[in-house]
């Protein structure tokens, strides 16, 4: 059975630690990491690479629901195959049933990769000063953050 996987960038690395231990035989495409803020524009991304593949039996996405992006979907030459997890956070974390993980309440889970982007992205610490000056931009990332008390990264 021909096989592709649609993986998310945010977590690039972890895809790529599974692919080499488990061999995994088909072609992996990442979708750019930009789109992970704008569920429609990651569902209209995912809707053209999926309609792009007419010589596949089977296509497998790491996306999540990630902002109800991924709502709506549909393969007309191929099946879909989409995880039942709320993010790619409950990916990492759950067995094989993919039952929700069991988050600590105030806690944030991060991954090497998300960590890679941030720091290239209009909402990292540098950029954030910036454009608005070291107190605003500190103000603005503690905005993003408020609520968290632990930091978790996996």
């Amino acid at each position: 059975m021909k096989t592709v996987l649609l993986a998310c960038r945010m977590i690039e690395q972890e895809i790529k630690a599974f692919l080499q231990e488990e061999d995994f035989p088909y072609p992996v495409y990442f979708i750019p990491p930009n789109l992970h803020a704008d569920p429609d524009l990651l569902r209209e991304y995912l809707q053209n690479i999926i309609d792009s593949f007419t010589n596949v039996d089977r296509i497998i996405l790491s996306v999540c629901q990630c902002g109800n992006g991924t709502v709506g979907l549909k393969a007309t030459t191929a099946q879909l195959v989409l995880p039942r997890c709320s993010d790619c956070i409950d990916l990492l974390l759950s067995d094989e049933s993919l039952s929700p993980s069991n988050r600590p309440p105030k806690g944030c889970f991060l991954t090497e990769s998300w960590v890679k982007y941030t720091k290239d992205e209009s909402f990292s610490l540098e950029k954030l000063q910036e454009k608005y000056g070291e107190y605003e931009g500190r103000q603005l990332l503690r905005t993003m953050y408020y609520g968290y008390e632990y930091f978790y990264l996996i």
